[in-house]
């Protein structure tokens, strides 16, 4: 069977990661796999030599395409290169990641040269963030795949007028996670994540300012990753007068062995899809606490025996959840031993093995 993947870009993001692995393990399994970009750049992950991988050589602007097509010239141009692509290597099912690459997939299965192929796309964020006119557009555009998969609950009963729709979760991806070990002492609160708007480490650190106010226990917040707001938030640190308690890590390599361990571990968003950091913690054993962003999956993953789930945006009951966890420690044991139930439940083979049913499924 001809598979054929259709993203903007392999850049280093979670739709990226979930396709690579896809395509790597169809590839594997005596399936022939190309993956096609329309944005230039080479893959971020590891991709098997098997695959056919089509660098982006049509002038496609990344500006133009990912913010929403500004320019319908812009737009015409992916179609067109794409839909040669597809003339050429005649596949019997192509999977569109992310929103650009389903409106071109759209357009070519209505109005390109070749179009006897299945047509299978994937939701990878929540509805609810989106531009209304952009979302309405996707809607209809959706309802002619012949499988969409959502990634929980949420997404599935707000495409209810989607016929053909499943839900598949994102995988844990970490075959070799490290042996779960004991706390640490002294405690640590552990986050991680792009320092961008989206993941509102400011709200993460204005409430563990507030909890050392409330608490006398040795603990500090590390911060893992990079992005545009280091030095905005490294300034918030240092008007709290925390540098010692409040550490932006950078980004690392190790950030399993890094995290393992820790007391807790905190998603801030404001938003998120499928929130693959959040799995992982899971899945180390930690104590979790996650804003409730609009997807709905920190509602799947998380319950009263294994984590707190707090408002987005409200640093009151963030404050109080972590409060809540750091004094008592029965209750992080709990959580520990609760958690990592997710390593089996969100196995890759098991996710693996559902796409492979939709991509069969005549």
């Amino acid at each position: 069977m001809n598979i054929m993947f259709i993203i903007p870009r392999m850049g280093g993001g979670g739709a990226e990661r979930v396709t690579a692995h896809i395509a790597n393990y169809l590839s594997e399994n005596d399936y022939d796999v190309t993956l096609t970009t329309f944005i230039s750049g080479e893959s971020f992950y590891s991709l098997n030599k098997e695959i056919n991988y089509i660098g982006a050589s049509c002038n496609v602007s990344k500006k133009s395409v990912l913010r929403q097509f500004s320019m319908i010239k812009e737009l015409f141009k992916a179609v067109k290169y794409i839909s040669k692509i597809i003339d050429d290597i005649k596949p019997d099912v192509v999977i569109s990641m992310l929103t650009t690459a389903d409106i071109i997939t759209y357009m070519v299965k209505k109005y390109g040269k070749y179009h006897n192929f299945k047509w299978i796309s994937s939701e990878r964020a929540a509805p609810s963030e989106r531009n209304i006119i952009y979302q309405r557009i996707l809607n209809k555009i959706y309802q002619s795949t012949d499988m969409f998969v959502c990634q929980g609950n949420v997404m599935f009963d707000y495409y209810s007028f989607v016929q053909n729709r499943c839900i598949i979760a994102n995988p844990l991806f970490s075959l070799k996670l490290p042996e779960i070990i004991e706390e640490r002492k002294p405690m640590e609160i552990v986050a991680s994540g792009r320092l961008d708007p989206q993941k509102n480490f400011s709200l993460l650190i204005e409430a563990f300012s507030m909890v050392l106010k409330e608490i006398n226990i040795s603990v500090t917040l590390k911060i893992y990753g990079e992005g545009p707001q280091r030095n905005t938030l490294q300034s918030q640190i240092n008007e709290l007068q925390l540098g010692d308690k409040i550490i932006l890590e950078g980004s690392v390599s190790d950030l399993h062995d890094r995290i393992n361990g820790a007391a807790l571990f905190v998603l801030s968003s404001n938003y998120e899809g499928f929130p693959n950091v959040l799995l992982e913690a899971m899945a180390m054993g930690l104590p979790v606490i996650s804003t409730d962003f609009q997807s709905g999956i920190a509602r799947e993953l998380i319950g009263s025996e294994n984590g707190i789930i707090v408002p987005v945006g409200d640093v009151r009951a963030l404050k109080s959840a972590i409060v809540k966890i750091l004094n008592n420690k029965i209750y992080r044991l709990k959580m520990r031993k609760n958690n990592p139930y997710v390593r089996e439940q969100y196995n890759i083979d098991t996710i693996i093995k559902k796409w492979l049913k939709i991509i069969e499924m005549r």
